[in-house]
């Protein structure tokens, strides 16, 4: 379906009404709708028009603002907690005490000087969506996410509000000119390209890793990405955005992404195997392990895939999600035993054969699988250094699983249960996911 917009009041009216009111009018409307949004199904035109609905409805939480959209009138709409966000994120000084007319003059004076305080360490995406808006005159009817409103709101680039009904963004026309003049700037594009590449690598060595602390993170960027010391407060300025944004977590002592549930056990995992230099991935493997969804497709992994799909007809989509649940729970070294309990929850295995059968391949993707607290080795490749009387030092690494502590914080909710978060759905459909 094209998405680029959402239905207008009048549209949803046309389409509540065409049923009981069929006029040769309503359905000219009803069939222009069904072409501009490519609707195929019934189920399509519900959807377009449930989400329109519900897009309005949320709408009026917003202020409901006119135009012209001048930057002292959007920065009106915020609360003073807001406008001291947006002074913080600027740095903008001597202004702590003002009160809150006082504050929207001096911010309405200092954010159009001050854009390059957040694009100058915005990645490709980040900077993507503020050019999507510019091009439509700085007003974007859009499905509500208060998640843009939080960031782009931080820096006084962005507003969310309610113009005639509708949710939108809104970017002031004072900023306005200088975004589009901004967008073609030669220097700026190539150092969101940078920006982008060093987000890009950080997703990558976490997937392999898991969690990284700051000392080794460091180590890794200067030989992936050729970050000098100089650099690192841009980079911990940029990889904090991107935090915000993509949402992998960052704390005072460590990186690490969302997957990872006790990222201090892989720390201490790590830090225990101190003789076990960090696998040496190649840059492409790294830059590759740095694309959103990545999944690394290995024989293993595909014929896990193929039990559920063969055995079950269970469609590919379904299948892939099971098994990246599963891929997950190893590379966080869970144990087999528990992962089993887990796709017994899922399926039900009939027979000692079919038993046999997955609890072989979860044994051969167990060894095979780079694992976060070996620091992205396999168990297989440290069994046979062992074995070869390599100084990798690794006893634990002999068996099918590594002896690790698997304790949890909090209690483990099966994929199959009713999520905890009370939404009614599955928790691998909710929370799980």
């Amino acid at each position: 379906m094209n998405h680029h917009r959402l239905l207008t009041k009048e549209e949803i009216g046309v389409l509540n009404n065409v049923v009981e009111n069929p006029t040769e009018g309503n359905i000219a409307i009803l069939e222009k709708i069904k072409e501009e949004f490519m609707l195929e199904t019934s189920d399509d035109l519900k959807s377009l028009l449930m989400d329109s609905i519900d897009a309005i409805e949320k709408s009026k939480a917003y202020p409901e603002v006119k135009p012209p959209f001048t930057l002292q009138k959007m920065l009106n709409t915020l609360t003073k907690e807001e406008l001291t966000i947006i002074r913080q994120t600027l740095q903008i000084k001597g202004a702590s005490k003002l009160r809150k007319k006082e504050l929207i003059e001096v911010l309405s004076s200092k954010i159009p000087d001050a854009l390059g305080v957040g694009f100058y360490h915005f990645d490709q995406m980040q900077f993507e969506f503020i050019k999507k808006v510019a091009k439509k005159g700085g007003v974007l009817q859009c499905r509500q996410t208060t998640f843009y409103k939080t960031f782009y709101g931080a820096f006084g680039i962005m507003f969310a509000c309610n113009v005639d009904g509708e949710f939108c963004y809104v970017i002031p026309e004072e900023i306005l000119p200088q975004i589009n003049e901004l967008a073609k700037d030669k220097e700026l594009k190539s150092i969101i390209q940078r920006n982008t590449k060093w987000i890009r690598i950080t997703k990558g060595l976490l997937h392999y890793y898991g969690a990284l602390d700051f000392k080794d993170y460091f180590k890794l960027m200067e030989h992936y990405a050729g970050i000098e010391i100089s650099n690192i407060g841009d980079l911990l300025s940029i990889i904090d955005l991107a935090e915000a944004f993509y949402g992998n977590p960052i704390n005072r002592k460590y990186f690490y992404i969302n997957e990872v549930n006790d990222p201090n056990r892989i720390i201490e995992e790590q830090e225990a195997r101190r003789d076990l230099e960090f696998y040496p991935f190649s840059y492409e493997e790294v830059y590759s392990a740095g694309q959103d969804d990545f999944v690394e497709r290995t024989p293993w992994y595909k014929k896990l895939i193929r039990f559920f799909t063969f055995n079950y007809d269970m469609p590919l989509a379904e299948a892939e999600e099971e098994a990246n649940y599963i891929l997950t729970e190893i590379r966080a070294d869970s144990q087999l035993s528990e992962i089993l309990d887990e796709i017994k929850q899922s399926v039900e295995i009939p027979n000692i054969e079919v038993t046999k059968e997955i609890t072989s391949i979860l044994v051969e993707l167990n060894n095979n699988t780079r694992k976060w607290a070996l620091k992205g080795h396999k168990p297989v490749e440290l069994r046979t250094d062992v074995e070869g009387n390599s100084p990798s030092n690794n006893p634990n690494s002999k068996g099918v699983h590594l002896a690790v502590d698997n304790t949890k914080t909090e209690p483990k909710v099966s994929r199959n249960k009713p999520c905890p978060c009370g939404s009614g759905k599955k928790y691998k459909r909710c929370c799980g996911k």
